[in-house]
């Protein structure tokens, strides 16, 4: 192929990606929700959701091309977090899922909902969420030197589940007990902090 001087070609090492050659480590982040602002969750384990887009056909007389659609799809947000002795974090998730279902008692829903009126978690009125059952979250992940450097901002999200504790007197190893949950969200942006 031989040199186009039209074009503009760009070395590697010219990247400025290429000028920070720190990667990204597994095992800094933070984990918060504003509607449990009271609440810990001293994460385990989380994902960065995937997303995946739809597409379409352009039917042509030679032949038929995929061309992108407009719908976005997010996956869940799943998190393992460290059970406090005393299970708030995990109360507080079992509670928000009750509350929301009103399925054990209808006047639960009417008392949450007034809560949530009466004590806003958005600083301001353009961060709220869109129904007063829903949160907005932050994965804050860290750097090498353990300063924040990119908030992960779900907006709208709500667990869906809350998965099992295991208690085990056979294991004499004396882990910390873990819960896992999974949250819905509307979207999630990057930011570079």
């Amino acid at each position: 192929m031989a040199y186009d001087e039209n074009i503009t070609y760009t070395n590697w090492t010219d990247s400025i990606a290429a000028t920070n050659l720190n990667f990204l480590t597994p095992a800094q982040f933070v984990f918060t929700m504003q509607r449990l602002e009271g609440v810990s969750f001293t994460c385990q384990t989380a994902n960065l959701p995937n997303i995946s887009m739809g597409s379409s056909m352009q039917m042509t007389r030679m032949k038929d091309t995929p061309v992108p659609g407009d719908t976005i799809n997010f996956g869940d947000l799943l998190v393992t977090f460290l059970v406090d002795e005393n299970c708030t974090n995990f109360i507080a998730l079992k509670d928000w899922m009750v509350q929301v279902t009103a399925d054990i008692d209808t006047e639960d829903y009417n008392r949450y909902i007034n809560r949530q009126a009466e004590f806003p978690t958005a600083r301001n009125s353009t961060l709220k969420p869109i129904a007063p059952t829903m949160t907005d979250a932050t994965l804050t992940i860290t750097d090498s030197n353990n300063n924040a450097n990119v908030e992960v901002r779900f907006k709208d999200l709500f667990p869906t589940s809350l998965e099992a504790i295991q208690f085990d007197i056979t294991d004499t190893s004396m882990p910390y007990l873990t819960a896992s949950a999974s949250f819905t969200f509307s979207y999630y942006d990057i930011v570079k902090l």
